[in-house]
């Protein structure tokens, strides 16, 4: 619980603060960190910013008593949840702009599977639930990229991606928020696995360098897609000014991102198989996957289109599968612990 409690804190802290300073002082908030004028719609800012607040006020009761903080955090949750789809469609009607998009990554979007895990905590399929909608998220993700494919490197040139992307700004918009949900996804099912492997002494040290490696990759992963939507989904952005940030975007996401959720899956598919936990064709297949993945941040580094759109497509397609497989793998169906033991007795 002391984790819930920090967490909550936390959460209090940074809601309280961006009401106070948002609510009372519009224009210095909004022009130092985002360098434009308070939105005025589709609701009157201050009112929004009294609403964060409230919402801070039911974090801090839950880090004051996580033990009973189900309802409380739950509220907050669909708040979370509501905040980026009405900041969607306030981006589709053209009230707000995509520069706004870090304010909803941070208030919104980086709370969802924290607070989803703490609502799931005395729940024994938790850890195989967080999995599989990690897999839910990535295949809506991929989907999504489908949809928008003539704004991607499929697109026939810069000029015509740029034009394509100012057309369909909102949509642009939606699937990258999808794959910084999908990004956060997978950070949470390497916490949630690390967990399986907890049990384990000797694999407690690897389990927290590989979530620490996701974890450092997942930040990389959303500064990339921050650009796809707050920079090349600008009205007024140039062709120039798109290459540039996709070119960011390449660099950051499928390039560095990319190779460190691949060493961090590494290390734990080794510790998950040097304990028992996960083997046989599981095993294999995510080695083959973090193999793929390597090959992806290759291609990147070598802008070999081809090679990115081939390899980009295998890992996707490995990931589904092989998480899918995973969280059969850990199900729990009566307690961690004695699970944990019947792996120790394979040994």
């Amino acid at each position: 619980m002391n984790v819930y409690r920090a967490l909550f804190a936390l959460a209090a802290i940074y809601n309280i603060v961006f009401a106070l300073w948002s609510g009372l002082w519009p224009r210095a908030f909004f022009g130092l960190l985002l360098r434009m004028e308070p939105p005025e719609k589709p609701a009157p800012w201050p009112a929004v910013a009294v609403i964060v607040g409230l919402c801070g006020l039911l974090y801090a009761y839950a880090a004051w008593r996580p033990q009973r903080a189900d309802l409380p955090v739950a509220l907050g949750l669909l708040t979370k949840i509501a905040g980026p789809l009405g900041w969607l469609v306030a981006v589709w009607q053209e009230q707000w702009p995509v520069q706004t998009f870090p304010l909803v990554l941070l208030g919104d979007i980086i709370w969802w599977f924290p607070m989803l895990a703490y609502l799931l905590r005395g729940w024994p399929m938790r850890v195989s639930a967080i999995i599989w909608l990690s897999v839910a998220v990535h295949l809506a993700a991929c989907v999504g990229l489908l949809a928008i494919a003539p704004g991607t490197e499929l697109g026939e040139s810069i000029a015509s991606r740029r034009e394509w992307v100012h057309e369909h700004r909102a949509l642009w918009t939606a699937v990258w928020l999808a794959w910084a949900v999908s990004s956060i996804s997978l950070l949470a099912l390497c916490i949630a696995w690390a967990s399986r492997l907890w049990p384990f002494p000797e694999t407690r040290t690897g389990a927290i360098s590989g979530c620490l490696i996701v974890g450092f990759g997942v930040l990389l992963d959303l500064c990339g897609e921050t650009t796809q939507i707050a920079w090349a989904a600008r009205p007024q952005i140039d062709e120039v000014g798109f290459a540039l940030a996709t070119a960011w975007y390449q660099q950051l996401s499928p390039a560095a991102a990319n190779g460190l959720y691949c060493a961090g899956g590494m290390m734990l598919t080794n510790l998950s198989w040097q304990v028992g936990l996960v083997r046989g064709g599981t095993g294999v297949l995510g080695m083959a996957m973090w193999t793929v993945g390597l090959m992806l941040t290759g291609a990147t580094i070598a802008n070999s289109t081809r090679g990115m759109i081939v390899a980009g497509a295998a890992v996707m397609l490995l990931y589904l599968v092989w998480a899918s497989l995973l969280g059969w793998k850990l199900r729990e169906t009566g307690g961690g612990k004695g699970e944990s033991e019947k792996v120790k007795v394979k040994r």
